[in-house]
Parts: structure tokens; C-alpha cells; sequence
């Protein structure tokens, strides 16, 4: 892959900080996650330094001035009170400081562009493997670096992680989710250049091995029988059959295809490898692929929700996977991550469009539904300027249809 970039790209939502910096994360994860089950109205412990991550539809946000505990111990509540009318989009959400400093990225490709480019891709790749055919791998390793440079400056990717059309089943699709998810938590982690390169390739050929597998067992509406789940663990090593016939210069991407579905305490496949025998990048996709099959149908269940998916991986999966890799998620996506539905305590119905990086709790949010009816011109509400204001639940996206 070409790991030289286009310094001069136009950027749909831009950072207010370096994306390859690694964050400081606190020694438990109850640090990182309040029990959303005690109260969705519990007030944070705030501390100093401001960052905003904006998102989508808003090139910009007002930066917080304070960073919340996501678990507070003081049991506090705000009382819940009607706010004050908000501002216009075009105001709502001023320039953050040190904007004028940042790079503009003025070739960027639109981020919907980009996003459909690469499931495209995908779908090719899915049709040439499953007829066991040639592809290029170049086409993957472009659509790869697209979605990286785009998730360098912006969230906006993560618009259409959240807003899918719901079933049936796309393979394409969920690898290019995939890859937007792994990318996030590589940025999180501070990874250089050249392993993001081979995080976001990684990422999106991680499961091309299902190609090869029969569409009925795929798709199945059920659970597994033994057999069946025993025939689906096979698939890494497909997938590493597959990538072996593209030659030696590619031997690092079979070792993570591999091991995708391997976990830290010994409990995945098909190996059961345990601790440091797992590459990173492996841990990296694994727990990428694990949220992304949460939060979007599959033919056995439905979607969850962002925070419940969040919930269950901290319940279920904390043996599997390291505490940094999990701090990560919670710390680049938060419970409430940019394209997702949440109701306030108004009952007004918005999308999160960026994050204020210290208080993840209370984002930019987009109000769409007020008083139980669409609103003809959405406003943009900032949560960390707005303290009458909080997030009562996370929606799913069936909610607006």
C-alpha cells in the first residue's frame, strides 16, 4: 500500500488533536463506563483540558472545558427542566480553538464517497473469491487507504457504521464497518503510519475466508449447531489460503487474518492461542468485529444498541481481550459515538454529530424528532454548554423509521 499521502485534502469534520496521540487511560474501566443502569442522569466529576472530535455535518464544535468521570460516585442528579430554545445549526457549533493551525485536507473525498467506494470494492472481491477467481489486491489496499485518510480527520465514516438499512446480510459491508471500527481504535492506541496501514488492509480482508464457506450456513436464521459452528471456524484458515496465493510480500496480513478471531484468555479459534501469541493487530480487529456484529442485525438476533453493545462487551468479553485495547474502544467511540440515535431528557430524538473528547457523555447532538414530530430543519444542540441537557438512552436507528 501507498503509505504516502496527500498532505493538501478537504476534510468533511476536522480534529483538534493529533489522531495517532495516545491517551492516558485510567487503571480500571469503571473509570472509563458509569452503570448507565443506576441513572442516565448522573452528573460527572469534571477536570480540565479540552478537546473536541467533531463529526459529520459539523465542521467544528465548541470545545468543553471540563472532562467527566463516567462513573461518579456522588450519586448526583440533574434535575430534568426544559432548555433554552438552541441556536441555529450555523451557530450552535463555533469554530473550536486552533482550528486556523490545523491542515486543510482540500482533496478529500466526501466521506459517503469513500465509504461506498470501499463496500463496492468489497463486494467484488467477496464475488471473485466465493467463485474462486483472481483479484487485486491493490483495489483493497486503495479503498483501505481512503478510509484511513479520511478517519485521520474526521468521524464522518462513522455516520454510515451506525445508519445501515438493517438486514440482510452484507459481507462487504460489515469488512468496510470493520475496518472503520479497527482504524478508530489504532488511531486511539497511537499507532504510526505504517501499522495503520496494514491495521485498515488487515481489517478489510479479515474475514474473506467466509467467502468460501455455503451461503445457507452464513445466513442462517438460528443458532449453530456444533457441526455447523465447527465448519465457520475454518474460515481464518481460508482466508489465509486465500491471501498466500497473492505471495511472499504478504505473509504479515495471513498472520492477522489468522488470528482475527483468536482472544487473550485462550477461548477463540481455530488455534486458542493465548496472551502475546495473538498479534496486536489481531486484538485490534477482533474486538472491532466483536462491536460491529453487536450493533447492526444478524439473521439469529437483532442489533443492539451503541451503549448496550458496550455493556456486553465489558460483561462478556473483558477475559479476551487487554484492558488497553478496551479502554481504547470505550475511549474512541464513547457510549454515545457520532452517527448514533439518543433521546434527551426533553424526549427529543437526535444524532450524535462529534464528540467533546473530556466529556463523552455529553456530545454535539443533532435534534431530529421534538415533541414527537420530524423537524423540517434539525438544530444542533452542544451538551457540554447546555447543563439542563443529558442523554437519557441510546436508540436504535429503527427509532426514526
Amino acid at each position: 500500500m501507498n503509505a504516502s499521502r496527500r498532505k493538501d485534502n478537504k476534510a468533511e469534520g476536522r480534529r483538534t488533536t493529533p489522531a495517532a496521540k495516545a491517551k492516558e487511560a485510567p487503571e480500571r474501566l469503571s473509570d472509563l463506563v458509569r452503570e448507565e443502569g443506576k441513572s442516565s442522569e448522573e452528573t460527572a466529576v469534571n477536570r480540565p483540558g479540552p478537546r473536541l472530535r467533531p463529526g459529520d455535518r459539523t465542521g467544528a464544535g465548541t470545545p468543553a472545558t471540563t472532562k467527566p468521570d463516567i462513573a461518579p460516585e456522588d450519586g448526583r442528579r440533574e434535575k430534568t427542566r426544559i432548555p433554552p430554545k438552541e441556536a441555529p445549526v450555523e451557530q450552535a457549533v463555533p469554530q473550536p480553538q486552533g482550528a486556523a493551525e490545523r491542515p486543510h485536507h482540500k482533496h478529500l473525498d466526501p466521506a459517503h464517497h469513500v465509504f461506498q467506494r470501499a463496500v463496492d470494492t468489497m463486494r467484488g472481491i467477496v464475488h471473485a473469491v466465493r467463485a474462486h477467481a483472481p483479484f487485486s489486491i491493490y483495489s483493497a489496499e486503495e479503498a483501505a487507504e481512503r478510509l484511513l485518510q479520511n478517519l485521520e480527520v474526521s468521524d464522518s465514516l462513522l455516520v454510515h457504521v451506525f445508519t445501515d438499512e438493517g438486514p440482510p446480510v452484507d459481507p462487504a459491508r460489515e469488512a468496510v464497518n470493520v475496518c472503520i471500527l479497527a482504524v478508530k481504535l489504532g488511531l486511539e492506541l497511537g499507532y504510526d503510519k505504517e501499522e495503520l496501514n496494514r491495521l485498515s488492509l488487515a481489517a478489510l480482508l479479515h474475514d474473506i475466508g467466509m467467502a468460501r464457506l455455503p451461503q445457507d450456513l452464513i445466513e442462517k436464521n438460528g443458532p449453530l449447531s456444533p457441526v455447523e459452528r465447527a465448519s465457520l471456524g475454518h474460515h481464518p484458515e481460508e482466508g489465509a489460503k486465500v491471501i498466500r496465493g497473492l505471495g511472499p510480500e504478504y505473509t504479515w496480513l495471513i498472520e492477522i487474518i489468522f488470528q482475527a478471531h483468536e482472544r487473550v484468555d485462550g477461548s477463540g479459534y481455530p488455534k486458542a492461542l493465548k496472551g502475546a501469541d495473538v498479534h496486536d493487530h489481531a486484538q485490534v480487529i477482533g474486538l472491532a468485529d466483536v462491536y460491529e456484529s453487536l450493533v447492526h442485525h444478524r439473521p439469529h438476533r437483532p442489533r443492539r444498541s451503541p451503549l448496550d453493545a458496550l455493556k456486553e462487551i465489558l460483561n462478556r468479553e473483558r477475559a479476551a481481550f487487554p484492558d488497553k485495547i478496551l479502554k481504547a474502544l470505550i475511549q474512541a467511540l464513547s457510549p454515545y459515538p457520532v452517527g448514533s440515535l439518543v433521546r434527551l431528557n426533553t424526549g427529543e430524538i437526535g444524532r450524535v454529530v462529534a464528540i467533546n473528547d473530556d466529556r463523552p457523555l455529553r456530545p454535539i447532538v443533532e435534534v431530529l424528532v421534538r415533541g414527537g414530530k420530524r423537524l423540517e430543519k434539525p438544530v444542533v444542540s452542544d451538551l457540554s454548554q447546555s447543563p439542563l441537557l443529558n442523554i437519557q438512552d441510546s436508540l436504535l436507528e429503527e427509532t426514526l423509521t
